[in-house]
């Protein structure tokens, strides 16, 4: 009788282990958390030129347009970093950010790259949550 339940609990401490094994292998598979990486320098200019070659800017708007993609990330950083020391995330105030960036750059395009603009959008942040992230 003694014999079986060392076995039963060896059995269990195997189970538990097993369990707990397979929870750390799909916590890594998936990565850390949290909102996407920042895109850096570079990959903010491959960003515009796709988008310059999209819509067909004109070397003033891609100008224009690198300068507020640049300020946008800039911002986006500094609301992440006070989020940080505040321990919250403000989803709607980042919102904000996107919108009000989004409302820039169409001050800047005709009606059609407007159009343009927005599939261009939906087109990199299909399959990403909604949130905008750098092409690799």
């Amino acid at each position: 009788m003694t014999r079986n339940i060392k076995n039963l609990k060896i059995l269990i401490a195997v189970i538990l282990f097993t369990i707990l094994a397979g929870s750390l292998v799909q916590a890594q598979q998936r990565g850390p958390q949290g909102p996407p990486p920042l895109p850096t320098d570079e990959q903010i200019e491959e960003i515009v030129d796709e988008l310059a070659t999209v819509l067909s800017l004109t070397d003033y708007q891609t100008q224009q347009v690198s300068e507020l993609y640049t300020a946008h990330f800039v911002e986006v950083k500094k609301q992440r970093d006070s989020n940080r020391s505040a321990r919250e995330t403000n989803r709607e105030e980042m919102e904000q950010i996107k919108k009000s960036f989004e409302k820039e750059v169409k001050s800047l395009l005709t009606k059609e790259q407007q159009k343009q603009f927005d599939s261009f959008q939906k087109k990199h942040q299909a399959g990403q949550g909604g949130q905008q992230r750098p092409k690799r």
